[in-house]
């Protein structure tokens, strides 16, 4: 018979919620205006593809790491721990753009005052967040693997799987 860890079920579970929820939120963002100047409101897509040409000048621009950071979480959610730091790098730099007062507003280095950042940033923001939060259920969850029945025993379980696809949830070798 086969072993079935449920909270490997678990684990992956949230993990493909999480992913699919994050990459939805950044898509989603991409579709919407993500600041305002006082001379106009930055494009979302246009600022994730062209953010990383402003790097050389720092600045707020420093926040666009954020997204590779981000790409790289998701790649990496099979190692919760490695994608945890990186959604948390990522989530850092993405809220550290609400310190800055001033963004690049275009390519020859003008500078214009931030005055809204709009429903495009702030769903740019929950999809770093919501790779955050799910790596770090993962990671509190699976630092406990142990579940407590109403009379104070402690038991691990697993579900073992017949070659006729019969499931039996064992408790420490006996069946529950």
């Amino acid at each position: 018979m086969k072993w079935i860890d449920n909270n490997k079920i678990i684990d992956s579970n949230i993990k493909i919620i999480t992913n699919t929820l994050s990459i939805s939120s950044l898509v989603f963002s991409l579709t919407y205006d993500c600041y305002c100047t006082s001379g106009s409101c930055g494009d979302s897509l246009t600022v994730f593809i062209f953010g990383i040409l402003g790097l050389y000048q720092f600045g707020a621009s420093i926040c666009w790491l954020a997204n590779p950071l981000l790409i790289f979480s998701w790649f990496t959610i099979k190692r919760t721990k490695v994608s945890f730091i990186f959604s948390l790098c990522s989530s850092i730099l993405a809220i550290s753009f609400l310190f800055f007062d001033e963004v690049m507003i275009n390519e020859a280095g003008h500078y214009g005052k931030v005055t809204s950042y709009e429903l495009g940033y702030w769903l740019w923001v929950l999809s770093s967040l919501i790779m955050l939060m799910g790596n770090g259920m993962i990671l509190y969850k699976n630092k406990d693997v142990i579940d407590q029945l109403d009379d104070g025993k402690v038991f691990k379980y697993k579900i073992k799987v017949g070659k006729d696809g019969e499931r039996n949830v064992e408790d420490g070798g006996r069946s529950i």
